[in-house]
């Protein structure tokens, strides 16, 4: 992957980097709401948990939901993680310089590029807060080049990591 410097009138967008990105499954737009109350109906070991959500919107979307109906999250990692991978790749210092993402030119291998959640204009903040999923598992690295690059960060990021405190002294 190759990231440039652009100059700072570059601003990326104030919502959601993925707000404007077609959603697996996508029925609507992505509308933005936060959580008015969260309540456990169910838990055990032999249990899978379930809870009950209400969902408190910004703006009336103009849609409702029913029972069974499937619902994305588009979340955010927490400031103190990205601040310890910024740290960590010594970008603290440019962490909001806005850069233009794309793929480096010398790679040969054909049909690689960036996925679709990752913007070509971000800066590393909102790139490590809202595009990469610092805590999921990085997944064995596949051949398949849609997802290639974004499986190298992952891993990259994880080597970074492995002994941080926020992944509760487990080592990948």
């Amino acid at each position: 992957m190759r990231v440039e410097n652009l100059s700072e009138d570059e601003v990326p967008q104030e919502s959601h980097l993925q707000a404007n990105v077609t959603q697996p499954f996508a029925v609507t737009k992505v509308i933005e709401a936060f959580v008015a109350s969260l309540t456990k109906i169910a838990e055990g070991e032999d249990v899978k948990t379930v809870q009950d959500v209400t969902l408190k919107y910004l703006d009336d979307p103009g849609h409702r939901y029913w029972s069974g109906d499937t619902i994305g999250v588009l979340s955010y990692n927490t400031e103190s993680d990205v601040d310890y991978v910024l740290e960590r790749l010594e970008l603290h210092s440019r962490c909001e310089a806005v850069c233009n993402v794309g793929i480096d030119p010398n790679i040969t291998k054909k049909g690689v590029k960036v996925p679709l959640f990752v913007p070509a204009v971000v800066n590393y903040r909102r790139l490590f807060k809202e595009c990469l999923d610092l805590h999921a598992v990085p997944k064995k690295v596949s051949k398949s080049g849609i997802d290639l690059t974004i499986r190298l960060i992952i891993m990259l990021i994880y080597l970074i990591l492995a002994p941080n405190p926020l992944f509760n002294g487990m080592h990948y």
